[in-house]
């Protein structure tokens, strides 16, 4: 991904459910068929409370330098995603969010309708 001051960026998506739900809404999901839920720890007991069936989880991380010292070794290596996978590579600033519930929704078509 392009990191110059001049690169492309989009406005954010907040991760709230809430915000990410309307985005999928408007997208086309229909509101009966999946929603966004926060998951607030790994416990057991904190993991009864989301709502089953789980379809993707999305993983919110901060940036470290670390991070991007290994996001940019594992850029530098060739390989093709699984056919079997939706994929598409995040090429605009900002933009992680929105990738990410694409990918959900792409890799879970089997599971929902889409309008």
């Amino acid at each position: 991904m392009d990191e110059s001051p001049s690169a492309k960026k989009w406005l954010p998506l907040e991760a709230n459910p809430d915000i990410m739900n309307q985005f999928l809404w408007g997208l086309g999901l229909p509101k009966d068929e999946a929603e966004c839920y926060d998951v607030y720890g790994l416990d057991e007991e904190i993991l009864e409370m989301v709502p089953k069936p789980v379809l993707a989880v999305l993983f919110l991380h901060p940036i470290t330098i670390q991070s991007e010292e290994e996001r940019i070794l594992q850029d530098s290596v060739n390989k093709e995603p699984n056919s079997g996978v939706y994929f598409m590579k995040q090429t605009v600033g900002n933009a992680c969010g929105t990738i990410g519930l694409l990918h959900a929704v792409g890799n879970v078509t089997s599971e929902i309708k889409l309008c």
